[in-house]
């Protein structure tokens, strides 16, 4: 499917609606997955991902009461986000919705379910290249900031699964901007001097989004979308998005200001080891609790093929990459690209290898219980 969307949309910048085959990259299944692990996961900070609206306004609480209150299992997802935001009858007041970004660090069933897709996506696309999910559900009408354009390295392909109808407006930018300005979004779209397209997406269908040019999308009754979101970072926001991932590790393994001798290059080519690591998947998946009180010397330990462990050497420490996670540690690079290679080695032979490279013994077991926590690996 990808590489067919890919040439007839000139790299996915559409617009094109179209029927997609039956196996799509998120269904209600993961949808309900995602809920679940957002409900699921520690701290009020998830909420920033949430944006929720009531009758044109945004409402700050209503994602919290959502997640809290509602039934998330994935055979009734349907029904409860249906009765939940009917836009009469909803509990959450009329017109209410969610949308979700972010998806993908809450579940492991959606990073399972979009391998295959990635991969696809990663033979046509060239340069680096992030995917994401972005969920819009509800019948919350239309966003309250109107006509917008998007990042101009956003692809979109909007995947609705309905039951309602989602439909979409777009306005040439250009034509915008003569009569604007060059603004970024319109308040009201009555205001705009020539007619958009019209796009209707019905349940089932799927839309490339010219994200760059004005649009806006519409609930009015309620549907559930999922959102695939390709972003191909420039280096300068690769390497901006690495050094505040590994700010605190390199001024600790790094003193008296050396973390400034990285250049923006090396940055940008760790931030794409990143990426790699993780399917070119956006965000992580939830990190696994690993007990290591079971673990024996002759445990063996499995880099999983599917996702790239990836280690590299700044200074006299090593990053180590796994499932878009890293830790940073002195004497490892050797014992990780050793267990690479041969994609299985024995915790006492991983751990000899480490020794033997000047690390120490608690290192190479932070190094195991890392790669086990962030899923790289596995231990038979």
């Amino acid at each position: 499917m990808w590489a067919d969307l890919h040439e007839r949309t000139d790299g996915l910048r559409g617009p094109l609606l179209f029927s997609p085959p039956s196996s799509l990259p998120v269904t209600f299944h993961e949808i309900a997955s995602i809920l679940r692990g957002a409900r699921d996961a520690p701290g009020s900070t998830k909420l920033n991902y949430f944006r929720a609206y009531v009758e044109g306004r945004e409402d700050y609480d209503l994602a919290r009461q959502f997640l809290e209150s509602e039934d998330l299992g994935a055979a009734g997802i349907e029904a409860t986000l249906a009765r939940a935001f009917d836009p009469d009858l909803g509990p959450y007041g009329k017109r209410a919705g969610l949308i979700v970004n972010g998806g993908l660090q809450w579940s492991h069933e959606v990073h399972e379910r979009l391998v295959p897709h990635a991969e696809a996506l990663g033979a046509v696309e060239a340069g680096t290249v992030t995917i994401d999910i972005t969920l819009f559900i509800g019948s919350y009408g239309a966003t309250p900031f109107g006509a917008h354009i998007d990042d101009s390295t956003h692809r979109t392909i909007i995947f609705n699964l309905g039951p309602g109808i989602k439909d979409v407006d777009i306005w040439p930018r250009e034509c915008v901007e003569a009569q604007f300005g060059p603004v970024r979004n319109i308040i009201d779209t009555g205001t705009i001097c020539i007619a958009p397209a019209h796009f209707s997406i019905a349940p089932g269908e799927a839309f490339v989004l010219p994200s760059n040019e004005f649009h806006i999308a519409y609930n009015n009754a309620v549907s559930t979308a999922a959102t695939l979101v390709l972003d191909h970072p420039s280096d300068v926001h690769l390497a901006e998005r690495e050094l505040t991932f590994l700010r605190h590790d390199l001024y600790d393994d790094m003193p008296n200001g050396k973390t400034w001798q990285l250049t923006l290059a090396r940055l940008a080519e760790l931030g794409r080891l990143r990426s790699r690591s993780n399917g070119c998947l956006r965000y992580p998946p939830p990190p696994r609790a690993v007990s290591m009180q079971y673990l024996q010397r002759r445990s063996v330990i499995r880099i999983d093929p599917r996702w790239p462990v990836l280690a590299e050497a700044i200074g006299s420490a090593a990053v180590v990459y796994a499932r878009g996670r890293h830790i940073l540690a002195n004497g490892v690079s050797r014992a990780v690209v050793m267990l690479v290679e041969a994609e299985r080695a024995t915790v006492e032979d991983f751990l000899e290898a480490v020794v033997s490279e000047g690390g120490n013994l608690t290192t190479g077991l932070q190094v195991v219980e890392f790669l086990l926590g962030a899923g790289g690996a596995n231990v038979e």
